[in-house]
């Protein structure tokens, strides 16, 4: 099968799939609402109770779930060799896992990875994002009324599934598709003024693709020692939102790519937007720096350092339309700000809109592990990434492990 025709049926493959859902399946953010309706109303019958609270999670879990990929380039490149007239493995770093760096893999040379990344996103600003404080309700008489999360995780596991092709010696072409298991747990209490009622815990997961990436990267050349490269990669939403296995827009996300070798070491940069045409509130600054540092003596390893960072330009808003009246509106809403101001409800003709604020945040990580050769042209790494910043729905670490293959 010729390579176009592989790189065809890996489109085809991730957009089909992250679209094609049963008609009666019902996503992680539909069971949560159903759970928190069925459960806020418990307390007392007839309670008029507006769910607001999932739309918020979905907002802020899609992003979180978001983990790092592998860069478009491998570890293991190819440079011609004018006297032999051949192409031959560059013998120089490693290569980062998470950065790009400038190098590209060589004209009519291909590479595969594999990764796996796990992270339990269950936390906010630095503390358990429930612990009894996210609350939606309304009024029943002179008296609050609804429900309250006590827990909340959210164990993400994702397999990256990653080619790149070398157009020319300068310019690589590549695909990533991930495939994403998620597992959302809570629990939670009705509550009735001060009194609250324990209620059944929430415990479902999902499998299925996530955002399909197209990427492309072209190496400009030197400039005083350094390397430099652009990069672009195209998001496609082919992963549901609803399920935490995707962003659920589109967005274009051009890259500056900095680098430089020295010896073994390699340093890098990179400095890019990732534009949201869904969106424009979840446009974001994406930067990072790092080394891959080796020795002579052990040149089969490497120790990798990266600080990653993500930040957004402006708030974001959460915007829930409620329907069906004055009757499915609250007389108030109680719910969490997540440090922003208090959500504010509209009265419309048909029902009310309620807007919830959530503030930008800097979210920088660290990434500290190592890279190794397997044989032959493989190589395998191990990966830790912590936060550096305590801001928004994170995991506390992510693991990550993964192969890649040159040829």
């Amino acid at each position: 099968m010729g390579k176009a025709k592989l790189w065809v049926i890996v489109l085809v493959v991730g957009f089909l799939g992250g679209r094609a859902r049963p008609a009666d399946a019902k996503s992680l953010a539909g069971q949560l609402s159903s759970y928190i309706m069925r459960n806020g109303t418990s307390a007392v019958a007839g309670s008029v109770v507006a769910d607001t609270l999932t739309p918020v999670i979905v907002q802020l879990a899609s992003q979180a779930t978001d983990f790092p990929v592998p860069p478009t380039t491998p570890g293991y490149v190819f440079v011609y060799n004018a006297e032999l007239g051949v192409f031959e493995r560059y013998t120089g770093s490693l290569g980062p896992v998470f950065l790009e760096r400038a190098e590209t893999l060589g004209a009519n040379h291909a590479a595969f990875g594999v990764s796996y990344l796990y992270g339990n996103v269950d936390s906010f600003d630095g503390s358990n994002v429930a612990e009894g404080r996210p609350r939606f309700g309304g009024v029943f008489g002179n008296v609050a009324t609804g429900f309250q999360m006590n827990s909340f995780s959210l164990p993400t596991h994702r397999f990256n599934l990653a080619g790149t092709y070398g157009i020319t010696d300068n310019w690589d072409f590549g695909l990533l598709l991930p495939l994403v298991f998620t597992r959302l747990k809570t629990s939670g209490a009705a509550f009735l003024g001060n009194q609250t009622q324990a209620v059944p815990s929430f415990d479902e997961s999902s499998f299925g693709v996530g955002d399909l990436l197209v990427r492309t990267k072209y190496r400009f050349g030197y400039l005083a020692d350094f390397n430099f490269a652009g990069g672009l990669i195209l998001r496609c939403p082919t992963g549901n939102a609803d399920d935490f296995h995707g962003l659920g827009d589109w967005t274009v996300q051009p890259l500056l790519i900095i680098s430089r070798a020295v010896g073994l070491n390699d340093f890098h940069a990179n400095l890019g937007m990732e534009f949201n045409a869904g969106d424009s509130q979840r446009t974001r600054a994406i930067y990072g720096i790092g080394a891959t540092l080796q020795t002579e003596a052990l040149d089969w390893i490497a120790l990798l350092l990266d600080i990653i960072g993500s930040s957004g330009l402006d708030d974001q808003t959460v915007t829930t339309q409620l329907r069906g009246g004055a009757a499915a509106v609250p007389d108030f809403l109680i719910f969490p700000s997540f440090g922003g101001p208090p959500p504010k409800l509209v009265p419309t003709s048909g029902g009310a809109t309620v807007v919830t604020t959530l503030p930008r945040t800097d979210q920088v990580n660290l990434a500290v592990g190592l890279k190794f050769a397997i044989w032959g042209n493989a190589l395998g790494y191990l990966n830790a990434i912590v936060p550096m910043t305590r801001q928004g729905l994170q995991a506390d670490v992510i693991s990550a492990a993964g192969v890649e293959y040159s040829f």
